[in-house]
């Protein structure tokens, strides 16, 4: 048989297909469907989750999908008018939070109970596979448990980042999280500035965290007052191929802070 015949009813036989808004939800969905099901994700690399606008290949893409996972409103709720009847909010569940802080991916306790709703909906979907879905989950679930007990080490001052994406992770480590900007709109005042630096050389923080391939220019006269250390990090997991290697590479990163 041919590499291409081979290829072809390999696709042919994956169970379901699958849209993502975001590569973090591309990375927790494969943790629980394994091979068996195409998934799609729809902000490409380098693009904002925030503003990004869907191609007509990327509405073709959620006409023929199954389902279709986002975070929730003021975030990705752009893809529900696209869709409605095949969307699931996964952030339904910490309402509260995702309204604190959209990055709720990074909050590995949400993560587990949006990957027990993703498990619930694909087996539902695909009762043939419902078994291998559950075993995926609970080995997923297992890794992410132990990985994340293995973490020791623990914030002794404030973390400094650009943009507030870590929120739910450094509140998790039982650290205090001060940012330059929201990222959405909002400008940097002189007051805010001249008060954020006050705090950051009280507390002693001389890193600025920032995420890759976000232009952080506008931090330009913190940076010049303060000289901090950059320390980039990539909250989205595009160099990562599993969940819980996107998580730990942000942990890692944090270790670095002194």
């Amino acid at each position: 048989m041919s590499i291409l015949v081979m290829l072809l009813s390999f696709s042919l036989s994956l169970s379901l297909k699958i849209v993502v808004s975001i590569r973090p939800l591309e990375l927790m969905v494969k943790e629980i469907v394994g091979g068996t099901c195409e998934v799609n994700v729809m902000v490409p690399e380098g693009s904002n989750p925030h503003t990004y606008s869907l191609t007509l290949k990327d509405r073709k893409t959620i006409e023929e999908a199954d389902v279709v996972f986002i975070l929730g409103e003021g975030f990705d709720g752009w893809l529900r008018s696209t869709a409605p009847d095949k969307v699931h909010v996964l952030s339904k569940d910490f309402k509260r939070e995702f309204s604190e802080n959209v990055h709720i991916w990074l909050d590995p306790v949400a993560v587990l109970w949006m990957a027990l709703e993703i498990r619930d909906i694909v087996a539902k979907l695909d009762p043939a596979n419902a078994e291998a879905y559950h075993e995926n989950f609970c080995r997923f679930a297992c890794t992410l448990y132990e990985k994340w007990e293995s973490v020791s080490w623990k914030p002794d001052k404030p973390i400094l980042e650009f943009h507030p994406a870590l929120y739910h992770l450094i509140r998790r480590l039982g650290g205090k999280l001060l940012w330059i900007t929201s990222g959405h709109g909002e400008s940097l005042s002189l007051g805010r500035l001249r008060k954020l630096i006050a705090e950051c050389k009280k507390s002693g923080v001389n890193t600025l965290v920032v995420e890759k391939d976000v232009n952080y220019g506008i931090a330009a006269p913190f940076i010049e007052a303060l000289n901090p250390r950059i320390v980039e990090v990539d909250v989205l997991g595009w160099n990562v191929e599993s969940y819980t290697d996107l998580l730990m590479s942000i942990v890692h990163a944090l270790e670095t802070l002194k």
